[in-house]
């Protein structure tokens, strides 16, 4: 199908990226996004800022903020850098489709009592040949939504069939700034507890929804190392994989944790709209026992599925725990051709769109080639953090 989207809305919206260490990544990003509609924001926590040479040519829309310090305090800064309607958050090596922000946007225009929108997601990377692959990422999605009526239910319902939906939504600012105020009020040194705070406030304040159009590529450019964690432990420590939120939620050492994440959680949430603090700390933390036990039984089933040891220990460490595991084998099947070799982004892309999903192809090519051409460069990371 022929189809391309609008992008008329998209001065309503800042992008917001938090880099670290993938300065290249970095530019890349804004290089795309200069001259089109969204403000972006970079907040860059390298130790070594962008050359100024190499920012020059950015347009008017890329603000560049070098500040080297943990993610928590960049996002903690960022909050008050939002000026407009709405925000996502993206990645350095990743990609949101124009039209499709632009329609997240138009539904949340027309749907006062959404809060955060976004469409489906592939997943995207080279092959040792140089060529552009995908696959359909992040299954789930399709057709997920939070519309419960009440706070208490919509974030037992996501978190006990947790993925991440929201994280990079388009989300009204009011609600993205107060989803992340949770989170720099203390940085716990669990793994990925921000984007779990941020998901389980985004169903506090509103439903959420993901549209059958191809919106996020998610890159798989660069692998997570843990070991990079070991030699700054004291730097981001929340994106530490060797902690996983239900090893410690119920754990008798771990009390103190649960108690104080009740705490700022449900202090944070009550006081956007004055509810009794002690009936959302109930609430919230139904909802992270719901995804305690589901966390729980996703890497019991890695453990205990037979899968090869090589295979077995890299979706134990490396696929986000969004994914389960029946869906995670999916999405690997479906990433091959007929012969076994990986199928090209574009090929990937019309398997979505069998599926039901509109992709905008112009678009898409014009990230293929994007891709492409960076990775000719025989470019290699300095290193594999990732924000």
């Amino acid at each position: 199908m022929v189809y391309k989207e609008n992008t008329t809305l998209l001065n309503k919206l800042t992008l917001v990226n938090p880099t670290y260490n993938r300065q290249d990544f970095a530019l890349r990003l804004m290089r795309y996004w200069s001259g089109r509609e969204p403000r972006v924001i970079i907040i860059d926590g390298s130790n070594e800022s962008i050359p100024a040479q190499q920012l020059s040519n950015l347009d008017s829309n890329i603000s560049y903020y070098h500040i080297p310090e943990n993610i928590v305090t960049r996002i903690g800064k960022v909050l008050n850098l939002i000026d407009t309607e709405y925000v996502a958050l993206i990645a350095d090596d990743e990609f949101h489709l124009p039209g499709a922000l632009h329609k997240s946007i138009e539904w949340l225009e027309i749907r006062t009592d959404y809060v955060a929108c976004m469409g489906r997601a592939m997943g995207f990377g080279i092959d040792e040949d140089g060529k552009v692959i995908g696959h359909i990422a992040y299954p789930d999605h399709k057709g997920y939504e939070i519309t419960n009526t009440d706070p208490a239910s919509r974030m037992l319902k996501h978190m006990r069939h947790y993925t991440p939906s929201t994280i990079y939504s388009v989300v009204r600012s009011k609600e993205w700034i107060n989803s992340f105020k949770a989170y720099v009020a203390k940085e716990f040194p669990i793994y990925a507890i921000g984007e779990l705070q941020f998901e389980l406030s985004i169903c506090y304040f509103g439903k959420s929804i993901i549209l059958p159009y191809l919106h996020w590529l998610r890159s798989s450019e660069n692998i997570p190392n843990p070991e990079e964690h070991l030699k700054h432990p004291d730097k981001d420590i929340s994106l530490n994989p060797g902690n996983q939120f239900y090893l410690c939620w119920s754990s008798p050492t771990k009390k103190e944790f649960r108690e104080e994440f009740l705490k700022i959680t449900s202090e944070t949430l009550a006081k956007t709209d004055g509810r009794d603090i002690k009936i959302v700390s109930d609430e919230v933390e139904r909802a992270m026992d719901a995804y305690a036990e589901l966390s729980m039984n996703w890497d019991s089933a890695i453990l205990s599925n037979g899968l090869k040891p090589k295979i077995k220990t890299l979706l134990k460490k490396y696929l986000p725990l969004a994914l389960k595991v029946p869906h995670a084998l999916r999405t690997i099947l479906s990433a091959t051709d007929g012969t076994g070799k990986p199928k090209s982004l574009i090929s990937s892309a019309k398997d979505i769109e069998r599926g039901g999903v509109l992709v905008d192809y112009e678009a898409l090519k014009e990230i293929e080639n994007i891709v492409f051409e960076f990775h000719q460069k025989k470019f290699k990371s300095p290193t594999q953090n990732c924000c």
